[in-house]
C-alpha cells in the first residue's frame, strides 16, 4: 500500500469544490421543511413522522448528488495518469495491483468522509429521538395467494424460532387484495403452544381494499410459534405482498437508520469506485463510469426478495424506504459483504491489467 497514492486519490476524489458544493446542499436541505400535510398522516406521530421523512430525504438527495461525482472520479483517474503521468506510474517500485489498490483505497477513505457528512447533516436536520425505533427484517418472501381458510405457515415458524425476537417484537404482513370483493376482513394470529396445548395469543383482524400492512405483536413465553393469515370473507382472494413477511423488533434510538444507511452506502461506493476505476483503465471515464452503474441495474430492477443480499448496492434503496417509515435497516449480510469483495477484486484485476499493458506500451 502506497499512502502518497491514497493521499493523491483521496484529494482527486474529494477536491474542495466538491466539498463546497456538498456543504451548501446539506445546509439547504436541512433549512427545508419535510413535514407533509396534517390529512396524510391522520393517526400518527407528527414529529415522528417529520424526522423519518427529513431523514430519508436528505440522504436520498445527497447521496445522488455525492455518489456521481465520486464514481466520475474515479473513473476518471487513469485517464488523467495516461495524459501525463504514465511515466511516473511506470517507474513506480509498486506493483499494478498495489498501485490501483492505494488508489481504491484513497477513494473508499472520500467516500466514507462524505457518507459521515450525510449523516451528520441528516441527524441535525432530523433533530433528538425522544424514543427508540425499530429494525425491520425480511424473513419471508411468499407471494402466494392466501387460502379464504389459510394454515399455519411452518416455515415462518421455523425461522422464527431461529431469530429468537427479544421482548416487544412484532410480526408484519403486507398484503393485498387481488379479487373477489372491493374490501376483506384478514385475520393475523400468533400463538403460542407448549405440549400441545395453546398458552398465549395474539391476533389481529383489518379490513383491507388494497394494499395493507397488519402487525401482530409476538406472544413472549416459550413453546412453538403457530402462525395463520387467512382472508375472512368468502371469494377474496389476498396475497402476500412485496416481502411478504418481516420480522420488527426494537432497538434504542432512531439514530440507528442513519447509521445503518451509512454502512450499506459506503459498502456500495466502494464497489462501484473499484469497478469505475478498473474499467477507466480501458474505456473513457464518462463510459466507465456508466458501466459501473449499468452492474447494478440487474438488481435494482429484480424481485425485492433478492434485494437485500444478491448485491452490494441492492440493499439501499430498501433501506431508504424503511427510513422514511422511522423503521432501521437490518444488518449487512454476508452475501452483500462477499459481493463488495468480489466486485473490488474485479475492478482492481481490470485496473492491473490495463496498467500492465500501457507500461509495455511505454
Amino acid at each position: 500500500m502506497n499512502l502518497r497514492l491514497a493521499e493523491l486519490a483521496l484529494r482527486r476524489h474529494l477536491p474542495k469544490a466538491i466539498v463546497v458544493v456538498l456543504a451548501l446542499a446539506a445546509v439547504l436541505l436541512a433549512r427545508a421543511s419535510w413535514a407533509p400535510p396534517a390529512e396524510w398522516i391522520a393517526g400518527a406521530d407528527p414529529g415522528a413522522v417529520e424526522r423519518a421523512l427529513t431523514r430519508q430525504g436528505i440522504w436520498t438527495l445527497l447521496l445522488l448528488l455525492a455518489v456521481p461525482l465520486l464514481v466520475a472520479r474515479a473513473a476518471g483517474i487513469v485517464g488523467k495518469w495516461r495524459r501525463g503521468e504514465i511515466d511516473w506510474i511506470a517507474s513506480s517500485p509498486a506493483s499494478s495491483i498495489g498501485v490501483l489498490l492505494s488508489t481504491w483505497a484513497g477513494g473508499a477513505l472520500a467516500s466514507a468522509l462524505a457518507i459521515a457528512g450525510i449523516a451528520l447533516a441528516a441527524e441535525l436536520a432530523a433533530g433528538a429521538s425522544p424514543a427508540g425505533a425499530r429494525v425491520e427484517r425480511r424473513i419471508s418472501s411468499d407471494r402466494a395467494l392466501l387460502r379464504e381458510h389459510g394454515g399455519a405457515l411452518a416455515g415462518v415458524s421455523r425461522e422464527l424460532a431461529r431469530l429468537d425476537p427479544p421482548p416487544g417484537s412484532r410480526l408484519v404482513a403486507k398484503v393485498v387484495l387481488v379479487a373477489g370483493a372491493p374490501a376483506c376482513d384478514v385475520r393475523f394470529a400468533l400463538e403460542r403452544r407448549s405440549a400441545g396445548a395453546r398458552t398465549a395469543a395474539n391476533v389481529a383482524v383489518r379490513r383491507i381494499s388494497g394494499r395493507a400492512k397488519i402487525e401482530v405483536e409476538i406472544p413472549p413465553g416459550p413453546g412453538e410459534l403457530a402462525l395463520a393469515i387467512e382472508a375472512l370473507d368468502p371469494g377474496a382472494l389476498v396475497a402476500f405482498d412485496g416481502d411478504g413477511l418481516a420480522l420488527v423488533t426494537p432497538v434504542a434510538s432512531e439514530r440507528c437508520a442513519s447509521l445503518a444507511l451509512a454502512a450499506r452506502a459506503w459498502i456500495a461506493c466502494c464497489a462501484w469506485i473499484a469497478l469505475a476505476l478498473g474499467a477507466g483503465a480501458w474505456v473513457s471515464g464518462a463510459t466507465a463510469a456508466l458501466f459501473a452503474f449499468a452492474l447494478t441495474a440487474p438488481a435494482w430492477l429484480g424481485e425485492a426478495s433478492a434485494r437485500w443480499d444478491a448485491w452490494p448496492w441492492s440493499g439501499l434503496p430498501d433501506a431508504l424506504e424503511l427510513a422514511g417509515e422511522g423503521l432501521v435497516a437490518p444488518p449487512l449480510a454476508w452475501p452483500t459483504l462477499a459481493g463488495a469483495l468480489a466486485s473490488v477484486a474485479l475492478g482492481i484485476a481490470l485496473g492491473s491489467a490495463g496498467l500492465v499493458l500501457a507500461r509495455r506500451v511505454s
